[in-house]
């Protein structure tokens, strides 16, 4: 709903829906010129659907579950499942990525880092972007990538860091949220 909404207010900025997007959406997202994730047969079922109705390939972002455990192919399935979207004439495959579950504790990060390049490292990643690292592991991992996704610094916050920090460079908190207590209640 917040890409459409972006769409509505002449926004032409790329847009990717990194959570997991129904297939009855791939058409509404596909014709408002917006990237989706996708992790499963249904999804590449929808986007040739949509594309046969419309002549519209679906802009794709393959979703890769390496620990996170919410959405996204498991990455002892990610090579093959992503050889099957390379190969799909009917969708435009844009990029892979998976999300950290806890970037600030090293071993699991670490566990999930081995998953991504246990994938990224056997395919071809020729004009995809490559996506892993949120704002913590830009700051703490060292990760062939070729996009990152920065959040809390974007506001100059910084996030919960891990030990192992790379760089943490100068942020400047760009706004604050404050409030009255109008009332408490004993």
């Amino acid at each position: 709903d917040e890409g459409l909404d972006w769409r509505e207010i002449k926004i032409k900025a790329p847009i990717l829906v990194v959570g997991a997007v129904p297939v009855w959406a791939v058409e509404t997202a596909a014709k408002n010129d917006i990237s989706i994730s996708i992790f499963n047969e249904e999804h590449l079922e929808a986007c040739k659907d949509v594309y046969e109705r419309t002549g519209i390939k679906p802009k794709v972002h393959v979703k890769l579950d390496t620990g996170m455990n919410r959405i996204g192919v498991r990455s002892e399935n990610g090579v093959k499942y992503i050889e099957k979207v390379r190969k799909a004439d009917y969708l435009r495959f844009e990029g892979v990525f998976t999300h950290l579950a806890s970037a600030e504790e090293e071993a699991p990060t670490n566990e999930q880092i081995q998953r991504w390049n246990d994938v990224i490292n056997n395919i071809d990643t020729t004009g995809l972007m490559i996506h892993i690292q949120n704002t913590a592991a830009t700051f703490a991992y060292d990760i062939s990538s070729n996009m990152v996704r920065v959040g809390i610094s974007l506001y100059g916050l910084y996030p919960d860091l891990p030990k192992n920090v790379i760089a943490v460079p100068e942020l400047k908190q760009v706004m604050s949220l404050k409030g009255r207590i109008t009332n408490i209640h004993l």
